[in-house]
């Protein structure tokens, strides 16, 4: 019995070789057309510093290296870590793992990638942008304007080995990026590179005030062709790097005349009194702001908030809003004006308090007359009512 049927099973086997052999061209054909369509749909994304070439990139469903625009292609949605050192002169992936460093990754691609975007170690510690930067614009092997190249670097040859140093620099965003990145690093990496037959720009490490200067500028470019909707801002608390939390309420206009294209109103909540307060207004521009759009071009936000006589004007230009970390240009339109990078931390509701560091005034004190204090430490929460006005047991302290 076993024995017919194993011989059944040979037979079994036997024709289906024979059948398909018959119809080959179909069936090659079929496979093919079945793993066209499993393979996964990629997406180009561009690295800015300046557009970077050379950068080593590696996603679940794809790597390889960005090309002389910056670009990148990966599926939508998936993370992405990006790399020095791998990327050879032809820009190919074939350099030895040994000379990897890797400068961060993003949680998930958006149209443009900067400094600003990348993490380390997990998704709650960002690099140091700036250290990043000028990591990247230091070691620029192209001649071109607005562009970086950085195909081919070593950083494990010819006896020198400055891997494990630039690496625990950008793993460690608080190090003084001063007291690593010397002339004498950059040497190093020029001997580690003597056989290339690429040159380096640059003799020494760029200044710092110079490498935010030209980041800034560049996204500054960037931003003007991103703008704001209604649905980015209205109901929404904006967490700034400085520990404003600011509430933009519900849109009240929505109108193609004047200065906005949609307008509303909201609250603020800060460690400061000068700050705190409500939000009098926030726009998104119809139109240039300032002199020559200085200030803010169209599809910029406009906020003006704090309390009465102690306003805080600013615009801010939109350059990675994707997700829920945007980074932004903020323009402080005080005397004299500021420009800054910040990156603003959105879609949250006050009862996501994990978010917020230090004490803000409650959006309860404008309803209720109370002035309550926030504090959020580590995963305790604290609210309490500092003046000690109130109905029997408000002014207790509440801890969880």
């Amino acid at each position: 019995m076993a024995f017919k049927t194993q011989l059944s099973a040979l037979f079994i086997a036997v024709s289906t070789i024979v059948a398909t052999g018959c119809n080959d061209s179909s069936t090659t054909s079929t496979a093919t057309e079945q793993a066209t369509s499993s393979a996964p749909k990629l997406n180009s994304y561009t690295f800015i510093d300046e557009p970077v070439k050379g950068l080593y990139f590696k996603s679940d469903n794809n790597s390889g290296c960005t090309d002389a625009n910056g670009t990148y292609s990966v599926k939508e949605g998936d993370s992405v870590s990006f790399y020095l050192g791998k990327c050879d002169e032809a820009n190919k992936p074939s350099l030895s793992d040994t000379n990897l460093i890797n400068i961060g990754f993003i949680s998930q691609p958006s149209s443009i990638t900067t400094p600003y975007d990348l993490k380390i170690s997990n998704v709650n510690n960002s690099v140091d942008p700036i250290t990043t930067a000028t990591i990247l614009k230091s070691f620029n092997r192209s001649s071109a304007t607005n562009t970086l190249d950085l195909s081919g670097l070593k950083f494990n040859n010819n006896g020198e080995n400055v891997v494990n140093e630039i690496q625990t620099l950008i793993n460690d965003p608080t190090k003084d990026r001063s007291m690593v990145l010397k002339k004498e690093l950059l040497d190093k990496v020029k001997l580690a590179n003597r056989d290339s037959n690429m040159a380096f720009e640059h003799d020494d490490f760029i200044p710092e005030a110079t490498v935010q200067s030209e980041l800034e500028s560049t996204l500054e470019k960037v931003s003007v062709a991103t703008a704001f909707s209604a649905s980015d801002l209205s109901d929404k608390y904006l967490i700034l790097a400085d520990d404003l939390v600011l509430y933009l309420g519900q849109k009240f206009s929505e109108t193609t005349t004047g200065s906005y294209s949609v307008q509303g109103k909201g609250e603020a909540f800060a460690k400061s009194d000068d700050e705190s307060g409500t939000v009098q207004t926030w726009g998104v521009l119809s139109k240039p702001f300032g002199t020559d759009g200085d200030k803010g071009k169209a599809g910029h936000l406009y906020l003006m908030f704090g309390p009465a006589g102690r306003t805080n004007n600013f615009t801010v230009n939109p350059v990675n809003i994707s997700g829920n970390e945007w980074t932004v240009l903020v323009n402080d339109l005080g005397t004299p004006p500021k420009t800054k990078m910040e990156k603003i931390v959105t879609g949250v509701k006050l009862d996501n308090l994990a978010s917020l560091n230090g004490k803000y005034k409650s959006k309860l004190s404008a309803e209720f007359d109370y002035k309550f204090e926030i504090t959020v430490d580590g995963s305790s929460l604290t609210i309490k009512q500092p003046n000690g006005k109130g109905d029997k047991g408000v002014g207790s302290i509440i801890t969880d």
